[in-house]
């Protein structure tokens, strides 16, 4: 049975019946760790077209910031994730490129996880 929970998207056919697209299943890469330099961004994971969905959240005292395709730099364009804060692509969007990481001191933790 599908429940609400699974539903991804509604589509309908050309005879206008209700579709219904259930979200794959499948296992987590774990991608966490520690900022390994302070100030010099490092690869959180490579490039892969086969990625459905990537969480990251920072459980480190200070900001860190995540870039996809270039290396992360604590600035725009990349993103910041002060602590305590997370970012996830799912769904309709989800992107193939490198993700990098960066943050200002060694040993800064963060959570990552690739579905």
């Amino acid at each position: 049975a599908v429940t609400d929970g699974d539903v991804v998207d509604l589509l309908t056919d050309a005879a206008g019946r209700l579709l219904i697209q259930q979200a794959p299943a499948g296992t987590l890469t774990n991608w966490s760790g520690t900022v390994t330099t302070g100030g010099t961004a490092q690869e959180l994971a490579a490039a892969n077209t086969a990625r459905r969905y990537m969480f990251i959240q920072n459980i480190s005292a200070g900001d860190l910031w995540v870039n996809f395709g270039v290396a992360a730099v604590a600035d725009q364009p990349s993103i910041q994730m002060p602590s305590g804060a997370t970012f996830d692509m799912e769904g309709s969007f989800v992107s193939s490129q490198s993700i990098s990481i960066i943050g200002a001191t060694t040993g800064q933790k963060f959570v990552a996880k690739e579905g």
